[in-house]
């Protein structure tokens, strides 16, 4: 989503921080809302489902677009090397 919100950025014309930073909502906060997702916050208490950046800051993670450092889903760390093997074989061992 991080490539969509960067190209939109492109294709839009929204270059400026606070478009940059709306763009950034709309393919996270915005996009849960509107598949009415529950609880799409960070507090203790919610579920831990989240994907976390290198990047100090939105306008860098848009401009890197590098991939995610972690990604918790249902608050376990997803061990990304073994869902890479899992993608490029279709082995699950």
């Amino acid at each position: 989503m991080l490539e969509v919100a960067f190209l939109a950025s492109h294709l839009l014309w929204m270059t400026t921080n606070r478009e940059i930073e709306t763009l950034y909502e709309m393919v996270t906060v915005n996009a849960a809302r509107a598949m009415n997702v529950q609880e799409h916050e960070l507090r203790i208490g919610a579920p831990a489902n989240l994907v976390v950046l290198q990047a100090p800051n939105v306008l860098e993670a848009l401009r890197e677009h590098a991939a995610p450092a972690h990604v918790i889903s249902n608050g376990k760390l997803v061990d990304i090397a073994k869902m890479k093997m899992i993608a490029e074989t279709g082995e699950m061992n």
